[in-house]
């Protein structure tokens, strides 16, 4: 005869092991709808079958200074989305984390940044201080051959232990505005500089 833990812990096995049998067959034997995926070329054509070089923007009219070519948009977009990042890499920091947010934007600078960032080094400490970035905007301000200048507006936390106080930590809320500024090197972006307006 088996004893009281014995019988549960056989009858808990028995229920895993049906319900793991029970997901296993619902995925083996659910019904599976097949997919009427179409392969092509999608093109922009009249009704000649030629296709359309200068199309007419949507209500007619000219084509406005604000809309970009698939080839601008990507960069800027790319301008965007890295200025993004390095602004909330290096700007997101605390005097206990051993100067880590260095370390991550490094490979996003130049060689004259990378200077520059090497001297931004903190120092630790055991009274806690960090702030925190969320980059909530970005602009490509402007941009020439190998050279571009993104604005950036963020929010930042800024969170301080009180000395009197060991384990309260204070919290100030900030927005402010600063300047990407970004070069081609070897045809990839590179952060060149960053202003604090």
């Amino acid at each position: 005869m088996l004893t009281l833990r014995q019988r549960i812990f056989a009858i808990v096995g028995m229920v895993i092991g049906l319900a793991i049998a029970a997901i296993l067959l619902y995925f083996l034997f659910r019904n599976k709808q097949p997919s009427s995926v179409e392969t092509g070329v999608i093109s922009n054509t009249q009704q000649t079958g030629q296709v359309d070089t200068n199309p007419t923007p949507i209500g007619g009219g000219q084509t406005s200074p604000g809309q970009l070519g698939a080839q601008q948009f990507s960069e800027d977009t790319y301008l965007n989305q890295l200025s993004r990042i390095f602004v909330e890499r290096f700007a997101s920091f605390s005097n206990q984390e051993d100067n880590q947010h260095v370390d991550d934007v490094m490979s996003l600078a130049t060689d004259s940044m990378k200077t520059w960032i090497e001297k931004q080094l903190l120092s630790p400490s055991r009274t806690y201080e960090g702030t925190t970035t969320a980059v909530l905007s970005t602009y490509v301000i402007e941009k020439k051959d190998d050279v571009a200048s993104v604005e950036v507006g963020v929010q930042q936390t800024i969170s301080k232990e009180q000395t009197d106080k060991p384990g309260v930590v204070t919290t100030e809320i900030q927005q402010k505005t600063g300047r990407v500024e970004l070069a081609k090197i070897n045809n990839e972006w590179k952060v060149n500089a960053l202003y604090w307006e």
